[in-house]
């Protein structure tokens, strides 16, 4: 049976060295597009980390990758043995003057031609004839960088967090413990995201197969062929995973105990068809990309915005606006520190001093603790929704459209009157044609008389890529079906 055997300060790199040596046979990638053992993923890194050092690739460059989510291991793990820093690829403008290299498999992706390589059949071709005789580079210390995360970038651009190997080894760690407790564990969020990044690493260090994820019959197919037992997930994939199951009659995954929720609120009427149609436990998980989950609920909470119990080893405090602390039950701005949260973003001194204060994280997130140390969270401070002077909090609104009749999915957003004046938007998924002025009406009840002064109905929210929605993104598509000048 797999299990993370501990090594003595390792290499990246190391974790795969031992799988190759002990369980060579043994399934390390398994996708739509098939599957490959550990001699193939060791092979096909050491060839690709051959071909990049041919390429001019050097230890310590940050080298971004934007090829499909089975290959993402592959070159994760080649750019572990050459000891670069590596990330996914964060789009054309995010960071151009720190990033040396891009590998992408598009032919034409607008960063420096000079320092792009193109993974295609030419590419891998070439790499199939390169020596496995090299060895590999080895990172400087334990507490050097080798990894860049970028954050979910709810409000503006994505900011690049760094990872060194001590802290993806304890983040990993501290996840295994939690949230990945049943292994073998899977992310339907992608390598781009933190918890795609930390199963891939777990599951070279515990010799579980890292499940790539795909479309909704993709991945219920890999779910059960691959007898996944915990698998994370958005409210938006989750709803995905349960309108193919309902639509198509599919077998549920009969492996599967534990369903972990990020991103945003789930909603309870979906969470009642996940427990149904999925028969798993569900765990909700609160936290940033910067420190980690600070707290899990578990099953139905009492509140929608009820992020669960801080966990024990998380420091976790409601300050006003001169960072005094408020006492138990008032709402404030939420700061915390783990001891392996990052201290600073690459590259960017104005947000690093926003965002790391004194050795708090401030996740710009405005909520209260309860006397039972559950987070109530009311929404980001730069998202809250100006209903005619009063700021209302996104997250309760989100949590009670996505409770109403007939909607899927939902997030609030800022929008403007043709004068400018701030006015509450809404926007919506729906199943079944909306009774827009019951939705107005109770919304009334529930808001102490705001109103709702647009219904924006729309065939999908967009989300990020930890799947939170996109609520500056939503008011310029509102703003452009108005006809008006987007910002």
């Amino acid at each position: 049976m797999a299990q993370r055997v501990e090594l003595e300060r390792p290499q990246p790199f190391d974790h795969l060295l031992r799988q190759v040596r002990t369980n060579p046979q043994d399934t390390a990638v398994a996708s739509a597009s098939g599957d490959f053992t550990y001699r193939d993923l060791f092979d096909h890194s050491k060839r690709i980390a051959s071909l990049l050092r041919e390429r001019g690739v050097r230890p310590g460059q940050v080298v971004a990758t934007d090829v499909p989510a089975h290959l993402q291991l592959f070159f994760m793990a080649a750019l572990f043995h050459e000891a670069c820093i590596g990330c996914t690829y964060p789009g054309p403008g995010v960071l151009d003057d720190r990033i040396d290299w891009l590998l992408t498999s598009l032919p034409d992706s607008g960063f420096r031609q000079e320092r792009t390589v193109v993974v295609d059949d030419k590419f891998f071709a070439q790499s199939a004839t390169e020596s496995l005789a090299i060895d590999a580079n080895e990172f400087e210390s334990f507490d050097v960088v080798c990894r860049l995360l970028f954050s979910s970038g709810t409000t503006g651009t994505p900011h690049a967090i760094p990872f060194s190997v001590s802290g993806l080894e304890t983040r990993t760690k501290r996840a295994e413990a939690s949230w990945m407790s049943a292994g073998p564990a899977m992310s339907i969020i992608g390598p781009q995201a933190i918890t795609g990044i930390l199963t891939a690493y777990s599951s070279v260090a515990s010799g579980f197969p890292y499940v790539a994820p795909g479309v909704a019959a993709e991945t219920l197919e890999l779910l059960q062929r691959k007898a996944i037992r915990s698998a994370v997930a958005s409210p938006v994939q989750l709803a995905e995973l349960v309108d193919h199951l309902r639509d198509t009659g599919a077998p549920k995954p009969d492996s599967l105990e534990i369903i972990v929720s990020v991103g945003s609120v789930l909603p309870a009427p979906l969470a009642t068809e996940v427990r149904r149609l999925l028969a798993a436990e569900i765990l909700n998980l609160y936290g940033s990309s910067e420190s980690g989950a600070v707290t899990i609920g578990v099953g139905a909470t009492r509140e929608p915005n009820d992020m669960g119990e801080v966990l024990g080893h998380v420091v976790i405090e409601v300050v006003d606006a001169v960072d005094q602390v408020l006492p138990a039950g008032e709402v404030g701005r939420l700061r915390w520190r783990t001891p392996e949260q990052a201290n600073h973003y690459v590259g960017d001194a104005s947000a690093s001093a926003a965002s790391f204060r004194d050795g708090w994280f401030y996740p710009g997130d405005v909520g209260r603790i309860t006397a039972e140390r559950h987070i109530l969270l009311e929404g980001r401070e730069t998202e809250f929704v100006n209903a005619g002077g009063v700021k209302l909090s996104p997250v309760a609104i989100d949590a009670f459209l996505l409770n109403s009749p007939g909607i899927r999915d939902a997030a609030a957003f800022q929008a403007e009157s043709p004068l400018g004046l701030p006015q509450v938007g809404v926007a919506v998924v729906t199943s079944v044609p909306l009774d827009v002025i019951g939705l107005e009406t109770a919304f009334a009840d529930r808001f102490g008389g705001a109103t709702i002064s647009a219904v924006f109905e729309v065939d999908e929210i967009p989300h990020n890529a930890n799947g939170k929605p996109s609520r500056r993104e939503l008011a310029k598509q509102y703003r452009a079906a108005l006809g008006a000048p987007t910002l």
